[in-house]
């Protein structure tokens, strides 16, 4: 957000009637378009994630699988 768009802000707020310390505060925590761009998160961000996620699930399932199997040949079988 250039300096130009913080202080457009901070007179709108002031015009809605915050408090001069509450716009001050609150311009300071609005992201840059280059921050946003470093620390939120997509739509296919989360699709990558979940899709890892899903995966990374079905391998543990089948390690626990592939345990109790090898266990139930152990003891019973």
């Amino acid at each position: 957000m250039s300096s130009t768009q913080q202080i457009r802000l901070y007179n709108l707020l002031l015009k809605k009637g915050f408090a001069a310390e509450e716009a001050e505060a609150f311009v300071a925590e609005v992201l840059t378009r280059d921050e946003a761009k470093e620390v939120l998160a997509t739509k296919h961000d989360l699709v990558e994630l979940e899709r890892m996620m899903t995966r990374s699930t079905f391998v543990a399932i089948g390690i626990i699988l592939t345990g109790i199997a090898v266990l139930l040949q152990l003891f019973v079988g």
